[in-house]
């Protein structure tokens, strides 16, 4: 199953209904929203009974293909017309960081092998996708042990950011890169 926000949606609209290594792809747009994106996600899950879930979210100030080791336990949400931050946890009473066993440096590493630029990164924010990644990573540890966790972020289109932006095929064929590679270590 692959997860990912607007604007990243032609990606999951170009890979739903692909096969990649004999896994079939579904691509559910997850809306962007607090807790509606861990809720959608999950119970997407629970209805197809995915060997691995990879999420996909934008970031805006990035130049390559950010592949996310750590979920955190906190929230970042503006107040008052972004004057005031308010800072929460996802989960309670939930760890304060949680770790994929996705091996996320070897992949950015194959990633770059292909020609794309690509990176490990340790945290996926404050916002939304870290909010999805962490929320995937707590059901994965609490409900579903044997589920892979990814996420990636990916920088603009080149026609949001001409200077830094990616195109939709580099994207793309990072994302199947990803999955294959996701795949590959579970066998």
């Amino acid at each position: 199953m692959a997860t990912m926000f607007n604007p990243v949606q032609l990606i999951s609209e170009s890979l739903n209904g692909q096969t990649i290594n004999n896994a079939s792809i579904v691509g559910p747009s997850v809306p962007v929203e607090w807790n509606e994106s861990i809720s959608v996600v999950t119970q997407a899950v629970e209805d197809v009974k995915p060997v691995t879930v990879l999420s996909i979210g934008l970031a805006p100030n990035t130049r390559f293909i950010r592949v996310e080791k750590i979920g955190l336990n906190l929230r970042c949400m503006s107040s008052d017309n972004g004057k005031r931050y308010v800072f929460s946890k996802v989960e309670p009473d939930g760890p304060s960081l949680l770790v994929t066993d996705i091996p996320t440096h070897y992949i950015a590493k194959e990633i770059r092998k292909s020609g794309i630029s690509a990176r490990q990164s340790f945290f996926a924010g404050t916002y939304i996708c870290n909010n999805l990644f962490y929320g995937l990573l707590k059901y994965k540890q609490s409900s579903n042990p044997d589920l892979k966790v990814c996420f990636v972020h990916v920088p603009p289109l080149k026609s949001m950011d001409s200077k830094n932006g990616m195109s939709l095929d580099e994207m793309t064929k990072a994302v199947k890169l990803v999955i294959t590679l996701v795949l590959e270590e579970m066998n």
